[in-house]
């Protein structure tokens, strides 16, 4: 009877032994896919950050053509005047240089 008992308890630890394998094994396998979920979340938090900071150079970029866009409009504006003024100028040169000439 001892030696029945003795068998069975052989055949329950070494079946136990068998499952803490088996666990053994799947922790190890979960425990890899852990670790790559891990670095691919890291990637993907990486490259959140990566698409921010690119999202922030456009609106600067941004921002830096609508200021050239600004200060062009003024320029054309400047210039649109600066014409008129020397347009006035020939004008009035022009009168002064007749005017001397009859004089």
């Amino acid at each position: 009877e001892l030696k029945e008992l003795n068998t069975e308890q052989k055949n329950v630890a070494e079946g136990i032994y068998k499952e803490l394998n088996k666990t053994l094994v799947l922790c190890t396998s979960l425990e890899k896919d852990r670790n790559d979920l891990k670095l691919q979340l890291d990637m993907m938090k990486g490259g959140e950050a990566n698409i921010q900071k690119l999202k922030d150079a456009l609106a600067d970029e941004t921002r830096q053509v609508n200021n050239l866009e600004n200060q062009n409009e003024s320029l054309r504006e400047e210039i649109t005047l600066l014409k008129e003024q020397i347009q006035k100028l020939i004008e009035k040169n022009m009168r002064t240089k007749n005017l001397m000439e009859e004089a």
